[in-house]
């Protein structure tokens, strides 16, 4: 028969544990208790520690995307994470702590790009409508409603599509066609 220890990690103050060079202790931080208060000069205090210990650049990656998980931030939490981050020096220290909070501006990025790519679809879209109304006159709401609804890649075949349409009935039947 075996026994096991039991460790509630959620119960175990994570500040001692954010001052070793264990790598695994400083992951498993993210787990324990924090406080509230401290929040983020304890993850600015995770990533310096980071920084210092020395394993590879791949082990680093894991431990903080392991701690990010974990310890997420808000948008405000984050920004006050980079004005602290921004203050240590020398340059060089500086330089490998903030790589570790860069999971922040990449989210910022990613979010950034999701938010572009919709805009551009948004752009695609109301040109071909625009380009069918001046070819038809004003569309029917269903007509309408069914291009809106239609992903990128075929608003845009659509687009290409209207250069051959002579009637209102060839735009009907593409879009019965194509909008399933």
């Amino acid at each position: 028969m075996f026994r096991f220890d039991v460790i509630d990690l959620a119960r175990m103050d994570a500040e001692p544990f954010l001052k070793t060079c264990n790598p695994a202790a400083l992951a498993l931080a993210s787990l324990m208790k924090f406080d509230q208060t401290r929040r983020v000069s304890l993850t600015g205090e995770f990533f310096i520690r980071l920084a210092e210990i020395p394993i590879s650049h791949e082990d680093q990656e894991l431990v903080a995307g392991f701690f990010l998980n974990y310890q997420r931030l808000s948008r405000a939490e984050a920004l006050q994470l980079e004005r602290e981050m921004s203050k240590i020096g020398p340059d060089m220290a500086r330089e490998k702590v903030i790589q570790w909070t860069n999971p922040f501006i990449e989210l910022g990025i990613e979010r950034g790009r999701r938010q572009g790519i919709l805009k551009g679809q948004q752009r695609e879209t109301d040109l071909v409508l625009r380009q069918l109304k001046r070819r038809f006159g004003h569309l029917t709401a269903s007509q309408g409603k069914t291009v809106r609804a239609l992903n990128l890649r075929r608003v845009e075949a659509l687009g290409e599509a209207l250069l051959e349409f002579n009637s209102r009935a060839d735009l009907d039947c593409w879009l019965k066609s194509h909008s399933r």
